[in-house]
């Protein structure tokens, strides 16, 4: 039905690297890791049951393809840990479900808080360290002589999260570090008044950079890069406090570009090159709308596609070719809308079917008219 199914980076003709599986519905729910064409490891999710209920592990994907919400599924309902994330990868919450329902954390009886003080030997406070239950847990915190914090660590159950001054108030200042669970380094930049400021560094759990960049007032700001596992490089972008701009590139595992082309206002604009599956889309945006002639081209080199658009919309002559070269469809647009003959052909050329359109309403089949009182049915039929 033409539906995407597999989304597989190719080198010299041979599958390689991370190939991404779709449902029906478009949706990601598996990945398949080759090398030379050889599988060597496979992940299946987003699955559903004989009764269509989600079932077993299920993972939901920002735009951007970072996955936001992880989780496991039984006869529909969530069961078990679920960790969900904002748009940069970090958690922003991990909660528990029996059988669809949110289990709440039993508090202590009577938990015991103590506020840990540790002093120098003329008196002065040298670090405080809170504990509930004996298990550090929040802000601790280190003073100089003059009692002003020059230091701190975030705890979570005991475990170190991360590293940095936080002010009474809960605010993060100056540099600051965060923790995977397994202790390696997650993320390490500077915080201003509890907002990202200046040169951040994100690392996968492998201890590999995964992107790093600039911010301005906890906005994405100025050039910033992605790393695929491995260390080739992702992707190559830029941003004016938040809004992309100027030029993206995004590259396979060998280094070949994916997706190139400008941002201006926060919009696609000018002349952009995209591999999409089997074929190369080239043209022109204006802010953010197609506009102009695009081309489609098979892997082999031959043509797949060519029309025109105005201002997003579909205009003039739309052309579509089989991969040995031979027209597969023909017709025109006026107003964004099929419009007067458009042709069908197989892969020798022979025609197929014949439509007439008026506006985007189809009109007659073949020489047949089409009865508009019976949903489109041919008359006499």
């Amino acid at each position: 039905d033409g539906s995407l199914k597999m989304r597989v980076p190719y080198e010299k003709d041979k599958h390689e690297g991370k190939a991404t599986l779709f449902n029906a519905q478009n949706e990601p729910h598996g990945y398949r890791w080759y090398k030379q064409d050889r599988l060597l490891a496979s992940e299946s999710f987003n699955r559903m049951d004989e009764q269509g209920r989600k079932s077993g592990p299920w993972k939901v994907f920002h735009i951007s393809g970072r996955v936001i919400e992880t989780g496991f599924y039984v006869e529909g309902l969530k069961h078990g840990t679920f960790q969900y994330f904002d748009a940069r990868g970090s958690v922003t919450a991990v909660v528990e479900y029996r059988a669809g329902v949110e289990v709440l954390p039993e508090a202590a009886e009577d938990p015991v808080v103590e506020v840990q003080t540790i002093r120098r030997p003329d008196g002065s406070v040298a670090e405080t360290v809170t504990y509930v239950n004996g298990i550090k847990e929040g802000a601790a915190r280190q003073y100089n002589e003059a009692g002003v914090v020059v230091g701190g660590s975030v705890f979570a159950s005991d475990v170190l999260v991360a590293e940095g001054i936080t002010t009474k108030e809960g605010k993060r200042n100056g540099p600051w570090k965060e923790y995977w669970p397994n202790g390696m380094l997650r993320s390490e930049g500077q915080y201003v008044d509890d907002a990202r400021e200046g040169r951040w560094v994100f690392y996968r759990e492998s201890g590999e950079k995964e992107q790093q960049g600039e911010y301005i007032s906890d906005a994405i700001h100025g050039a910033w890069t992605w790393w695929y596992p491995g260390g080739s490089i992702h992707r190559e972008e830029a941003y004016r406090r938040g809004e992309p701009v100027g030029l993206f590139v995004e590259y396979d595992t060998t280094g070949a570009a994916l997706v190139s082309g400008a941002y201006e206002q926060g919009l696609r604009h000018g002349s952009w090159r995209m591999q999409v599956n089997d074929h190369l889309e080239e043209g022109h945006y204006v802010y953010g709308e197609k506009d102009g002639v695009w081309t489609h081209t098979y892997g082999n080199g031959k043509r797949q596609f060519e029309g025109a658009y105005v201002v997003g919309q579909p205009d003039g002559k739309h052309r579509i070719w089989h991969e040995n070269g031979v027209l597969e469809e023909e017709g025109k647009y006026e107003s964004g809308a099929k419009h007067k003959k458009w042709r069908l052909y197989d892969d020798t050329g022979v025609v197929l079917h014949e439509y007439i359109y008026r506006y985007g309403k189809l009109r007659k089949v073949d020489g047949s008219k089409v009865d508009k009182r019976r949903d489109g049915k041919l008359k006499g039929n």
